[in-house]
């Protein structure tokens, strides 16, 4: 997702320890193939971001290991930061 006027490459992944209940909901509730399948690859590369997630939004943790189980880990660190971009 583009957003033009913000650089992804400007952020860390670990932004969303920053984010607040009701985002993680909108957040989690995409139904878009592609974006579960880099989610998915992104929260395997960073435990603690999906532990933090999964426990201030417990409501969406089924979502969460869902996108996990769905997606195969990456140990590319290449694909791993391509993913959390897009």
């Amino acid at each position: 997702m583009s957003l033009d006027w913000i650089n992804p490459e400007d952020y860390s992944f670990n932004c969303f320890l920053l984010l607040e209940r009701f985002q993680f909901q909108m957040i989690l509730g995409r139904n878009d193939a592609e974006w579960k399948r880099n989610m998915g690859i992104a929260l395997h590369a960073n435990p603690a971001v999906m532990w933090y997630i999964k426990n201030r939004c417990p409501e969406r943790a089924t979502i969460i290991d869902q996108l996990v189980a769905d997606t195969p880990p990456c140990n590319d660190m290449d694909t791993i930061r391509k993913r959390k971009l897009v």
